[in-house]
């Protein structure tokens, strides 16, 4: 049983330039690529963007669903988000730093309790538990 399966598949179709994809989320049309550095054309962001704005925009959501419902403010507020990688005994670690400014009007505790909230989004949990990625076979 699945407590919840998302009702549009996500689609990745190779584009016509090195390294473009083109991604289909339901009816809304993506895209992805790589810097020119990488060999790519820098024509979308790449995919640990993609990561960040996922996660940067389930935070933003939840946060404003339980801000409206507590009556705060939290228009002007913003979170930025980046990454990186150390390598440790236990193999790779990814960091991933989220910096919050909050709309001035929210006291101190309100802010660290919008921050405790953030980590409560349903693209955090994904991202905090145990993921575990599984193949079909090709349906075509």
């Amino acid at each position: 049983m699945h407590p919840y399966i998302l009702k549009e598949d996500v689609s990745i179709l190779q584009g016509e330039h090195p390294f473009r994809t083109e991604i289909a989320a339901g009816p809304f049309r993506l895209a992805a690529d790589e810097p020119f550095k990488l060999g790519g054309q820098n024509t979308a962001p790449n995919p640990y963007e993609l990561l960040l704005a996922a996660l940067g925009s389930c935070i933003s959501i939840t946060l404003r669903m339980y801000a409206e419902r507590k009556g705060w403010a939290i228009n002007d507020s913003t979170l930025k988000l980046n990454f990186r990688q150390e390598k440790s005994e236990k193999g790779l670690i990814t960091y991933i730093v989220r910096r919050f400014s909050f709309n001035p009007s929210l006291d101190e505790e309100q802010q660290q309790r919008l921050i405790q909230i953030a980590s409560a989004c349903p693209v955090s949990k994904i991202l905090l538990n145990t993921v575990i990625m599984e193949n079909e076979p090709s349906r075509f």
